[in-house]
């Protein structure tokens, strides 16, 4: 968005947002990295998934941030009208705009609007610039767009003369920063610098150098031809006696000046074809990459009606041709999308944005496909749907292997303790059996007996029945469940693991917490971690903490709006930084005899059920690792898409 933000010819992030942030960092002592992404969902996302912290120069009050904190304005300016100035003069006499086009970028201007212009052909583009372009090359109208940005793009072309400003102010635009709501420190930081900055009076001169007046450009213009008039009226007066000499210099110059303009447009003509070219050149490159792609690419519109398909998708629907084809009686296709409980051109969100694991067939026919649904819209709905599907099932087997290995290794040590624990009721059973041959006759004994054994038995039960259920195969599908009862499940299990250790649990778990996932992903999940943090504090007891001291594991589950949090901190060894950002990374380790998938795995687990995961750590102090999941509610149907 020139001149506010862009890329350089340097391929450097300049522009008024930059330096007005750049200003800032500089009194705040931040260290800024800018990481341009080319759609606002994007840069959304990488806010809300940490790995940015601040979103520049979006639209101020944004309802899609509505969850973000905005930052106070970075700058105001309004949405105008632009047209050539061939067009400027004819529009005055117009009753409506019905036989013109016009460009408009989206998300400035809505239907409302068009609709009080009398405009029915208009075109929405992704940015400025594309704006810019279209009026340019003539293939609209007129143009919509921020006043200031079109005066910068005129005068870096050298066109500011050739078109005109028709409708000055149409709507107020402005743009802030967006932080996420726990940054408050960053957001503190960043709205007091932007009021210093003003105050300073430094604003001024940073938003001069950037923003361009067209008015004081023209007056300037003005100045300067009223100045070289004078100056030639002046020279005329004095030197009249040369008027002959004096006409041919002047012919001589318009003359040259008429060659440089007609220079200029032949090098704007050629620079217009090259542009052309380039998106032939583009569309022809990204057909051929779409063609040629590993992955079934199939787009459809909302009557399920086939437009596209490359050769991948037609090899996976086993037919030469499938343009015009409903989508729903092409095979494997129809049937992912009869297994999906969602409308997918519903404005339900998110959820299309994240992959879909679908399984098809049984037992060993059984085959699984990824598959991703990307939305086209136009100004006010979907479209259409671009889908991709990919046979993954080799890599759905690969980490159902490596689950299993995981799920072992920790299998082994709930083993051992549910072997030891085993034994306190059967030696119970053992003692009572003797009571019951040597003093059969009492009555107290046989009441004793008859209360006494079944309860231990059931003990037994609930023992073996856990870790049958924590051992049995994964569950793929998504279903409903109390995930309060699933915690309890896993501490019943993991504080057995711990029983012989000087570590304690402390727990405030709320009940009528449910969540939509795969459970046995969740509890595998769940009891690794637990079992990571008993095994780190079992190594610091055993690295010199003071005789008889204990560790304390803090658990707790709890509603935050719409989300369920769930809290695993332990008074471990705790890690670095540097080993925080490589723990989730497969195969990295710091134990002796560790696989280095632990992490790993239950960082995909936790994502593949539209979770998120976040460590927090101090190395000989603490771990404190967070979940969240989305709530529902038990009246949601089981193995639905939330």
């Amino acid at each position: 968005m020139d001149p506010y933000q862009f890329i350089g010819e340097d391929g450097e992030c300049v522009g008024l947002h930059i330096d007005i942030l750049n200003w800032i960092a500089q009194k705040k002592g931040l260290e800024l990295i800018y990481v341009p992404y080319e759609k606002s969902r994007e840069c959304l996302n990488a806010l809300s998934n940490g790995e940015v912290d601040i979103v520049l120069g979006h639209k101020s009050y944004d309802t899609v941030g509505y969850e973000l904190q905005f930052t106070g304005e970075l700058s105001r300016s309004s949405i105008c009208m632009v047209v050539p100035n061939e067009l400027a003069n004819e529009l005055n006499e117009r009753a409506d705009y019905k036989a013109l086009s016009a460009a408009l970028e989206y998300g400035t201007l809505d239907y409302t609007h068009m609709n009080n212009l009398g405009l029915s052909k208009y075109v929405s583009y992704g940015n400025q610039q594309m704006v810019f372009n279209a009026l340019i090359s003539g293939e609209v109208d007129i143009a919509f767009g921020i006043k200031e940005s079109f005066d910068y793009l005129f005068a870096k072309k050298g066109i500011t003369d050739s078109y005109t400003i028709h409708r000055n102010y149409l709507a107020p635009i402005s743009y802030s920063m967006l932080i996420r709501e726990d940054e408050q420190e960053l957001f503190t930081d960043l709205d007091m610098g932007l009021t210093e900055l003003r105050t300073s009076g430094k604003y001024e001169s940073i938003y001069r150098n950037w923003i361009i007046d067209r008015d004081l450009v023209k007056a300037q213009q003005r100045h300067q031809l009223i100045t070289r008039l004078l100056s030639i009226a002046a020279v005329g007066t004095a030197l009249a006696i040369l008027v002959i000499g004096f006409n041919i210099r002047m012919n001589f110059l318009l003359k040259r000046k008429v060659d440089e303009k007609t220079k200029e447009l032949r090098d704007t003509n050629a620079q217009l074809e090259r542009m052309v070219e380039q998106l032939h050149s583009e569309g022809r490159l990204r057909n051929s990459i779409i063609e040629n792609s590993p992955s079934a690419m199939i787009f459809f519109d909302n009557n399920y009606r086939i437009t596209l398909a490359n050769s991948a998708a037609r090899h996976i629907a086993g037919e030469e041709e499938l343009t015009g084809k409903n989508i729903k009686s092409m095979g494997i296709f129809g049937e992912i999308l009869e297994q999906i409980k969602y409308d997918v051109f519903s404005e339900q969100g998110d959820s299309m944005e994240r992959p879909i694991i679908v399984e098809i067939g049984q037992d060993e026919k059984k085959q699984s496909y990824r598959c991703n649904f990307y939305r086209s819209n136009d100004y006010s709905s979907i479209d259409g749907i671009l889908m991709t599907v990919e046979n993954v099932t080799a890599e759905e087997l690969k980490k159902q292997e490596r689950f299993e290995a995981e799920k072992n290794k920790a299998l082994n040590r709930l083993v051992a303790g549910i072997a030891h624990e085993i034994k306190n009721p059967l030696m119970a059973i053992k003692t009572a059996c003797s009571l019951i041959l040597n003093q059969g006759d009492d009555p107290e004994i046989k009441e004793a007996f008859a209360d006494f054994v079944p309860y231990e038995i059931e003990r037994i039960n609930q023992l073996v029945e856990g870790l049958i259920s924590y051992a049995r195969p994964i569950k793929e599908k998504a279903e409903v469940f109390s995930l309060s009862k699933l915690m309890n499940d896993c501490l019943y299990l993991t504080s057995i693991a711990a029983k012989r250790s000087r570590i304690c649990f402390e727990t405030a778990i709320e009940d009528d917490l449910y969540i939509s996932a795969k459970k046995v992903q969740i509890k595998q999940s769940l009891i690794n971690l637990i079992i990571n943090g008993i095994e780190s504090m079992e190594k610091k007891l055993a690295g010199g903490a003071k005789p008889g001291s204990i560790k304390k594991m803090r658990i707790s589950a709890n509603k935050n709006g719409k989300d369920a949090i769930i809290v695993i901190r332990d008074e471990g060894v705790g890690m670095t930084d540097d080993e925080i950002k490589q723990c989730t990374k497969p195969f990295f380790t710091t134990k002796p005899a560790g696989t280095g998938l632990g992490l790993a795995i239950v960082k995909q687990y936790i994502q593949e059920n539209n979770g998120m995961l976040h460590i927090e750590s101090e190395k000989n102090k603490y771990t404190k690792i967070v979940l969240t999941f989305r709530r529902c509610s038990l009246s949601e149907t089981q193995n639905s898409d939330h």
